[in-house]
């Protein structure tokens, strides 16, 4: 496949206490400041740094999700870079490189794309991915059980890793709402999202 003791002095002395009190001041400001930069980061769910990822994730990744799926993933058609860039809209010219599967059957909408782009082109890649995923929403045809799977679909990154994750069993239930159907879709996509996180954990 093609982030390194106080002077006798009257004036002295007070000139010494003001330069402890500045540096207990500046001491305990770094000690605030470091504190809530590490709150702030525990939220980011891979922290504020971007995980060094060698050349081996992007497969590990694949794996990782068709494993956590097993007989509910359903992608078994791979795609050329050709597709990816004139169906989905993607830079392909920055991209290094991908796994990308779709369904063989057309009634099946589930599709995984991962992408390690260029340094620095994560972000725009990521971009038309979501421009892809909202699109498909707002204009596509859809059959019925298809519909949450797709609303609930997810663009996933990690550094310049970029991901596109529309899988997931469908509900079995005779009856659910649109709500439920979305709600159970989602739990679906997270499977796939939990997968990759775990790697880097």
């Amino acid at each position: 496949m093609k982030t390194k003791s106080f002077l006798s002095t009257p004036g002295a002395f007070t000139r010494r206490v003001s330069t402890h009190l500045v540096s207990a001041l500046l001491a305990t400001t770094l000690i605030a400041s470091m504190f809530l930069l590490t709150a702030c980061s525990a939220g980011t769910g891979i922290g504020s740094k971007t995980p060094v990822l060698d050349e081996k994730f992007l497969e590990q990744a694949h794996t990782a999700v068709k494993e956590a799926y097993g007989e509910d993933y359903l992608p078994n058609m791979p795609f050329e870079s050709a597709t990816l860039k004139e169906v989905y809209g993607l830079p392909m010219e920055d991209a290094e490189a991908f796994f990308a599967e779709g369904p063989m059957i057309s009634a099946h909408v589930d599709t995984y794309i991962g992408i390690r782009a260029k340094a620095g082109k994560g972000p725009s890649m990521a971009e038309a991915l979501e421009a892809y995923r909202e699109k498909l929403i707002a204009d596509s045809f859809q059959y019925p059980m298809n519909m949450a799977k797709v609303q609930a679909s997810m663009v996933y990154t990690i550094g310049d890793h970029v991901f596109f994750l529309m899988l997931g069993r469908y509900n079995d239930a005779d009856e659910q709402t649109e709500e439920q159907a979305l709600s159970y879709a989602k739990t679906q996509t997270q499977i796939g999202v939990d997968a990759i996180g775990k790697l880097i954990e």
